[in-house]
């Protein structure tokens, strides 16, 4: 049976005092450990130890924290209230399924706040976003009405529990000093009998039990109505506001590797992003010490495995330097106005650790130390995504197929390659019981800026940057390519595929490729170097068997479609296979006519027989294109007549991106073309070259 261990100045300051705080202590320390050692922490199966290792943990880290001078400063109160407080802070964690319930649904003196407080929360719950259940369930299922009976209780239930408990801890630890543990059959088992004797200590624990979730000055009002009106310097011969500051540094530093549970660490499969995240950054600090040349700075020394624990820490390490300078702050108000505890203080001002320097930690490691999320509310992006393009696979097609093509001929265009052959690759299959849909082009690739700033940012489109810019205008500030995707909802659209990414990418002129997996809802993605990935774009994105068999049986899913997923892109300058089948020519055998108009690189027109008219743009189809020809001039009738009749076929290349497209790019959001009487004309012309033609043939006959 593990023990709790006081520091040894705890031991003699009580020992020097009157019998009843040793009493005190002891009495706490004996009921205290029985039930810690019989807690198996039934609503927090993925946590680390929040038992009798963090509570030596806390108070070795105190004893290290009160310096000598300080600890002269400190009175047998200030002991007592603060080991009764440091036992208690985390105990509501250790409640059971009977204890829960008697929390809730008794008749003690405290249960009915805290059922409100729970029917509160659970009401709450329910209404939790797909992010947030992820993050503590590791699923998108809505919370539904708990189990009658422990038999029927889900692991997702004990962690929603859990969830609350972990939410209302600070207080429920007061409440719990005061009225004693939850136990079975609607009782309680009090911490110390003896507490109720010195109700100051009693009161004081409480509170500074509770306040480890809350902010230092945020208790100032608390600490008056327990004491005294005016005294916050130490109220019944406690200096509190010192003991907060002890005790929520204490708990905050308490972040070594040795409070994970080793037998099953690596073990687990956690349901949880949080418990995870915990665990994570846990097992990255390797050493906390004082540092070798400031004696009053912390050093942790950390390896944090991947970015998410990595950015985890350098959150907590800002936490913690935070409260430092609050603690410092709070210490300097309170106390500087006593001349006799001015010098009241702790041992450190700072922490430093091998992280700070990012730029040299990120040489040492296989990973991109970041922040790197998708850059707006999840939810959000998924309000965006449907109404542009509905739940339509095609889409999702399209938008990873206009990526591909702009890479292949963004690299065409810088390449020194003469030999280069653009070539995109879109696979479906099933591989280990799984569907997956997959595009790998061997197009320009990706920089880590690329990925970040651009890729996993709505509606952020690389080539409005100033890096593109450089690369792909000339001195006119005309695009040297065909600008396909403009908006910068590429890689979300692919979501209308499936809901689990995978991403490979290496730079034309780099070394060094990333790869990476995220859902939409990921806190945080892990991108990893990688030097073995060529050059180009790999993405393959899972499907369920619904999209599997709408994209197998495109030719019968097509009538429900907007465009047949295979024939989006519609020129053979790029080599495109689907599933090993190179991709037919639709456009590039046609007889073209050129026009002479100044608004965009190019346009071209020719008849299509058979299909009736089609809109490219850069190659692209612009499936519901309802822009009309209008004769502005006059025209013979009959020529009026065929130009009504026979609508030709567009291509047109806008190297610029100026083409008035719609957000979904399914049509343009324009009546007529700037160039219409242009159009008409030709199209006369063309018809009248046509019937002049057909005359003197029959002539000759």
């Amino acid at each position: 049976m593990e023990e709790i261990n006081l520091p040894q100045r705890f031991k003699e300051k009580l020992d020097s005092a009157e019998k009843k705080y040793h009493s005190i202590i002891y009495n706490i320390l004996t009921n205290f450990e029985n039930i810690l050692n019989a807690s198996t922490l039934e609503f927090f199966p993925e946590y680390n130890n929040h038992g009798i290792i963090h509570l030596n943990n806390i108070l070795k880290i105190q004893d290290e924290l009160i310096t000598s001078e300080s600890f002269k400063l400190l009175t047998v109160d200030d002991i007592t209230t603060l080991i009764t407080a440091t036992l208690t802070h985390d105990i509501g964690m250790h409640l059971n399924y009977d204890g829960f319930q008697t929390l809730i649904n008794s008749d003690l003196i405290f249960s009915e706040k805290w059922k409100r407080k729970w029917e509160e929360f659970f009401l709450l719950a329910k209404k939790y976003n797909e992010s947030k259940l992820n993050n503590l369930f590791g699923d998108s299922e809505p919370i539904i009405d708990l189990p009658k009976t422990k038999q029927n209780f889900r692991t997702k239930d004990y962690l929603l529990i859990g969830e609350f408990l972990r939410v209302n801890h600070p207080a429920l630890s007061a409440d719990i000093l005061k009225y004693g543990f939850p136990i079975a059959n609607n009782k309680v088992k009090k911490l110390s009998n003896l507490l109720d004797d010195e109700i100051h200590i009693l009161n004081f624990s409480s509170l500074l039990s509770k306040s480890h979730g809350s902010n230092l000055r945020d208790t100032f009002n608390e600490i008056e109505e327990i004491g005294r009106k005016g005294d916050l310097i130490s109220p019944y011969n406690i200096h509190i506001v010192y003991l907060m500051v002890i005790l929520r540094l204490s708990d905050y530093l308490d972040i070594n590797k040795n409070r994970n549970r080793k037998i099953v660490l690596g073990l687990k499969n956690f349901m949880s992003d949080i418990s995870m995240i915990e665990w994570d950054k846990n097992t990255a600090i390797e050493e906390v010490k004082t540092h070798w040349n400031d004696t009053e700075a912390i050093f942790i020394g950390v390896n944090p495995k991947n970015s998410l624990a990595f950015v985890n820490l350098k959150n907590l390490f800002k936490s913690i330097q935070y409260e430092l300078d609050i603690s410092w702050a709070v210490m300097g108000e309170i106390y500087s106005k006593d001349a006799n505890l001015k010098h009241l203080g702790i041992s450190y001002r700072r922490i430093q650790t091998d992280i700070d320097d990012v730029i040299s930690f990120s040489e040492k490691v296989n990973y991109i130390p970041k922040k790197i999320a998708f850059d707006s509310d999840p939810e959000l992006l998924k309000l965006l995504i449907a109404p542009l393009y509905g739940d339509d696979p095609s889409y999702g097609v399209r938008e990873l197929l206009q990526n591909a093509v702009d890479a292949c001929k963004e690299y065409k265009e810088l390449s020194t390659n003469s030999k280069y052959k653009p070539e995109i690759n879109v696979n479906i299959f099933k591989e280990f019981g799984k569907y997956y849909f997959e595009i790998i082009d061997n197009g320009i690739g990706m920089t880590e800026d690329t990925i970040i700033n651009y890729l996993l940012k709505a509606g952020a489109s690389f080539r409005n940057s100033d890096i593109w810019r450089e690369n792909f205008e000339d001195s006119k500030h005309h695009s040297k390519v065909e600008r396909t995707g403009r908006f910068g909802v590429g890689l979300l659209a692919s979501f209308l595929l499936g809901n689990k990414i995978e991403v490979k990418t290496k730079y034309y002129n780099s070394d060094i490729g990333y790869n990476f997996t995220t859902h939409l809802s990921d806190i945080q993605i892990n991108i990893i170097k990688d030097s073995t990935i060529d050059i180009g774009t790999n993405i393959r994105i899972e499907i369920n068997n619904e999209t599997f068999e709408k994209l197998m049986n495109y030719k019968s899913y097509e009538s429900d479609s907007v465009l047949n997923w295979k024939e989006w892109y519609m020129l053979k300058d790029i080599n495109i296979y689907y599933n090993k089948h190179i991709s037919k020519d639709i456009i590039n055998d046609k007889v073209y006519i050129k026009l002479e108009q100044n608004d965009y690189t190019s346009v071209k027109w020719f008849y299509e027989s058979g299909n009736g008219q089609k809109t490219i743009c850069n190659g692209f189809q612009i499936p519901n294109n309802e822009v009309k020809l209008h004769s502005k001039i006059d025209l013979p009738e009959y020529i009026s007549y065929y130009s009504g009749v026979m609508i030709p076929t567009l291509l047109i290349v806008d190297n610029d991106g100026k083409v008035p497209l719609s957000l979904s790019r399914e049509k343009f959001l324009i009546k007529e073309y700037t160039f219409n009487n242009v159009l008409v004309k030709s199209i006369s012309n063309n018809i009248f070259k046509t019937l002049i033609n057909y005359s003197i043939q029959n002539a000759k006959k």
